[in-house]
């Protein structure tokens, strides 16, 4: 499966996110500067880092979803960046995707204005092409039979996925813990008071490890990267088992994004 990402110039668990509203005063805001006499800089090729970095949703691949997202976000003066949001949506996977490898990235060189470093905010398209046909697995709802061994010569073959099997795979420890310890509400959504219930679904595989992360039902672009992002950072699962074998899986997981309500 090949697809282009091009750059143009410029089982289930419900688990509440709580924003918590601190008692003390908040930071001042920062000062932000859209246009400034040295703009911000990627260090490197910033080509490089999206084809090694960013992957084509399967659930957009599947749907044959394509076009240009545009993202806007702040570079600040130590090179960090932050508040990213889409400005032009394509779909939920396609914009989740975006924001998540926009957030990812390293540090930039910062913008300066009058000769000081300062915050600024940048606007970055990102194409999405597929380009050449592509084929989706298919997967069976029935758990099967392991194949055959495969004969001398044969070439290997891709490993099933299921979603049902004897043994459901199992995340290593308490899973609300984690996503507590772990869940940043985004402050864009916390801003316009946005609340929903994000689905998730990835493979779990043989070695515990996920893949194929991405979202079935959305609730915001920014709640969407978090709960991607949230779900890679996870540790390795106890694997999936049918027949005593260990066994690549799907898995589901929402999310739940509510605000408090004692604010």
């Amino acid at each position: 499966m090949k697809y282009l990402i091009a750059l143009s110039a410029f089982c289930l668990f419900t688990i509440n996110a709580i924003a918590q509203q601190p008692g003390a005063e908040p930071a001042p805001k920062k000062e932000l500067f859209r246009s400034v006499s040295q703009m911000p800089q990627f260090n490197g090729d910033l080509d490089k880092y999206l084809s090694d970095n960013i992957h084509y949703p399967e659930a957009a691949l599947k749907n044959r979803h394509e076009g240009k997202v545009n993202v806007e976000f702040v570079v600040n003066s130590d090179g960090t960046v932050s508040d990213a949001k889409v400005l032009r949506s394509i779909s939920p996977e396609l914009d989740a995707e975006a924001i998540r490898v926009i957030m990812a990235m390293p540090k930039w060189k910062p913008g300066r204005q009058n000769g000081q470093l300062v915050n600024v905010v940048y606007v970055l398209p990102i194409n999405f092409t597929i380009t050449q046909p592509y084929s989706i697995e298919e997967i069976s709802d029935v758990a099967k039979q392991p194949d055959e061994e495969p004969k001398p010569g044969d070439a290997p073959k891709q490993a099933a996925v299921f979603r049902y099997v004897e043994q459901m795979p199992e995340f290593p420890g308490d899973i609300n813990k984690f996503i507590a310890q772990n869940i940043h509400y985004p402050k864009e959504d916390i801003k316009n008071q946005v609340e929903g219930r994000v689905f998730t679904q990835f493979v779990v595989n043989e070695d515990g490890s996920l893949s194929d992360i991405h979202i079935v039902r959305s609730v915001s672009p920014t709640i969407d990267a978090e709960a991607i992002r949230l779900v890679q950072s996870m540790p390795k699962w106890k694997p999936g088992k049918q027949n005593g074998r260990v066994v690549k899986t799907y898995y589901n997981l929402p999310l739940t994004f509510k605000l408090d309500d004692n604010k």
